[in-house]
């Protein structure tokens, strides 16, 4: 693998960052399935430079921050779709057949069918979770709930709607691994 040096970035923050989105997204795209990946990495990462408001102590150190934060971004994506593949799955679905009526614009003619049942198995998975954790899941994925809305909405600090949102997690995961076990139960 070559050894990549930083590009000499301009004087501002936001012209450094500019100057570096370029190259970031070639380094991205080489290490992504696709260039959707790469350029959401690419805008997750410049996002969470413009948040961090630091300064680098020289731009050697910028572009290895920069470089990090992409590759653990472009892992998170892999991860993710890991984890939609093991899912579907599990659920008796064929990803690669999902994700080639879906490239090609097709709609599967069991579509309609298996939204209502992924659908149903999650609202009887949900059920089964206490009322708070249910809230906090429905909040945070259904509504796009930020942690601290969360928590003013149910008088928890951020901390803890992140334990809460962690342990109602795992609560879903079980009760959904029993359920996908014995689908006999869900009829």
């Amino acid at each position: 693998m070559p050894v990549m040096t930083s590009p000499r970035p301009a004087a501002s923050c936001h012209q450094q960052l500019l100057a570096l989105a370029e190259p970031l997204f070639a380094f991205a795209l080489a290490r992504s399935p696709d260039r959707d990946t790469a350029l959401d990495a690419v805008q997750e990462t410049l996002a969470a430079a413009v948040r961090e408001e630091r300064s680098w102590p020289d731009d050697e150190a910028q572009w290895a921050w920069l470089v990090a934060v992409t590759r653990n971004k472009l892992a998170d994506a892999a991860r993710r779709r890991g984890r939609q593949a093991a899912t579907l799955t599990a659920l008796g679905v064929d990803p690669a057949e999902l994700g080639g009526a879906f490239v090609a614009g097709e709609e599967m003619p069991d579509a309609g069918v298996l939204r209502n049942e992924v659908r149903n198995v999650c609202q009887a998975a949900l059920s089964e979770l206490t009322p708070r954790q249910r809230n906090a899941l429905q909040m945070f994925y259904r509504d796009g709930m930020s942690h601290g809305d969360i928590g003013a909405r149910m008088a928890l600090s951020g901390k803890a709607v992140e334990s809460l949102l962690a342990r109602s997690r795992m609560a879903l995961h079980s009760v959904l691994k029993r359920m996908i076990a014995r689908p006999e139960e869900l009829l």
